[in-house]
């Protein structure tokens, strides 16, 4: 069940993507011009847009909870959609977890490889340079766990916690435009959890985390 509904957020996600690329490419009545900030029309290669990245995230799980937040980090590349520059894809490894305040409880670590699916979409300058938001969910698949046990010592049961996860996530962020024609950016993004990492107590163990990062395009 928990498949079936990541696969349909997912489905749904590049449907909507699919949808705006398409109402967003050039027509014949010329309201989209070829110098549009949002269109491409000079066919960049796939290497010249992928972006490196690398963020520090404040992580932690529960509605309300006793717990601190974790620092856990964020590495992978981002990369812009080759005709409509505003569309985003990518992979991610993110780190998620929340650190205990009671020294009888190891700190939980969840390591996720995500696919990120959204838009980026200027709010002053263009795509390459000034200021932005980024609107984006992130299909997340477990690959590593830390600090759960089986036993009842722990917040959350080794068994109990769902491979599989769905974020939210809206940033805010900064591009400078180097002389080269290249870009860093500096980003702060919240991310929210849609699916309950435990199953048996919904609405109470989900990832949250507040993400600092910083790129470059190559």
């Amino acid at each position: 069940m928990k498949l079936l509904k990541l696969l349909s957020i997912l489905f749904y996600t590049v449907l909507f993507s699919h949808a705006y690329a398409q109402e967003s490419l050039p027509s014949d009545t010329g309201i989209l011009k070829a110098d549009s900030p949002v269109i491409s029309t000079k066919g960049p290669s796939l290497l010249n847009q992928i972006e490196p990245v690398f963020g520090l995230n404040s992580s932690n799980l529960a509605v309300t909870s006793d717990d601190n937040n974790r620092t856990g980090f964020t590495l992978g590349v981002r990369m812009p959609g080759l005709r409509m520059k505003s569309f985003e894809t990518g992979l991610l490894i993110n780190q998620r977890g929340a650190q205990a305040n009671n020294s009888e409880l190891e700190p939980l670590q969840l390591t996720y490889l995500s696919i990120p699916v959204g838009v980026r979409l200027a709010l002053t300058g263009n795509q390459n340079r000034g200021l932005y938001t980024r609107i984006e969910l992130q299909p997340s698949i477990l690959i590593g766990l830390e600090g759960a046990t089986t036993t009842a010592t722990n917040r959350l049961n080794r068994d109990q916690i769902e491979s599989i996860d769905a974020l939210g996530v809206l940033g805010l962020g900064y591009r400078i435009q180097q002389k080269a024609g290249r870009s860093i950016f500096l980003e702060l993004a919240y991310e929210r959890g849609l699916m309950d990492l435990n199953g048996d107590f919904a609405g109470v163990y989900y990832n949250q985390s507040v993400t600092t990062s910083l790129g470059i395009d190559l």
